[in-house]
């Protein structure tokens, strides 16, 4: 695929996306999708292993007068990857100290903190970042509702997304349960977990991380990146590392 190709599956997502919303009963004038997808189409392509991120929802504003959600109808990586502040969105931070020190293949000890170089924040330009819902809500989310949203509306969007960007790993921010107990099926509940690895990875993360096989794709289960510390972090990182070597004999040259 080439990234004009990527592009314009990109768009042909995005109006799927918009279509679903409001076919569900979701969007209005003043509730809009809120896209996800890909920052920079050829950087992913040339990126080798590719890497999506599946996270839970986005957040815009929060009408005063009913306390409900409200606004929507932009891009999270296209609007707002690239802005100045970026780097000070506590999610994208995690994401980028870990993609960066994967990328580099530094040690998370090496690196330096973003507020000091936050052009670290670029390297989420090159991951495929999928929300299980598109619909802009609160802050804080609730795992129960996000897996409704994905077996009752997203579902089809989600498979479409993972079927184009074709990631070689995948990083479940605390969203795998929405495959494990999709009532359609999906190739990930054929996964098979490498308990010794996930016991491993778990203990020096702190958190629960587990490590899965699916054919020729890895899969990272994890809690979601939000407020974690460098445990974590290094967890991922070692995940992915892991992934890669695994991988290696599978990765070609991208474009």
């Amino acid at each position: 695929m080439t990234p004009k190709q990527l592009e314009d599956q990109q768009i042909k997502i995005n109006e799927l996306v918009e279509k679903t919303a409001y076919c569900a009963g979701l969007a209005n004038d003043c509730l809009l999708p809120i896209y996800d997808g890909i920052a920079d189409e050829q950087a992913y392509l040339k990126s080798k292993p590719k890497v999506a991120w599946v996270l839970k929802e986005p957040y815009d504003d929060i009408s005063q007068n009913t306390n409900k959600p409200e606004g929507g109808g932009w891009s999270l990586p296209k609007d707002c990857f690239k802005k100045d502040d970026a780097w000070k969105n506590p999610v994208w931070q995690k994401i980028a100290y870990i993609m960066y020190a994967f990328r580099k293949h530094m040690r998370w000890e090496d690196m330096k903190n973003i507020s000091d170089e936050p052009q670290m924040i670029n390297v989420i330009y090159e991951v495929a970042y999928i929300n299980i819902s598109k619909m802009p809500n609160k802050k804080t989310s609730d795992s129960r509702y996000i897996e409704q949203q994905y077996a009752n509306v997203w579902q089809s969007v989600i498979k479409k997304q993972l079927a184009v960007y074709d990631p070689d790993i995948i990083i479940f921010g605390n969203t795998f349960n929405c495959f494990l107990n999709d009532p359609k099926g999906n190739i990930f509940k054929d996964a098979c977990k490498d308990e010794k690895l996930s016991k491993k990875l778990t203990e020096k993360g702190g958190w629960s991380v587990d490590y899965l096989r699916c054919g020729r794709k890895r899969l990272i289960s994890a809690y979601h990146p939000a407020r974690k510390g460098p445990d974590y972090c290094i967890a991922l990182i070692d995940a992915l590392n892991l992934a890669e070597k695994e991988l290696k004999a599978y990765l070609t040259p991208g474009p």
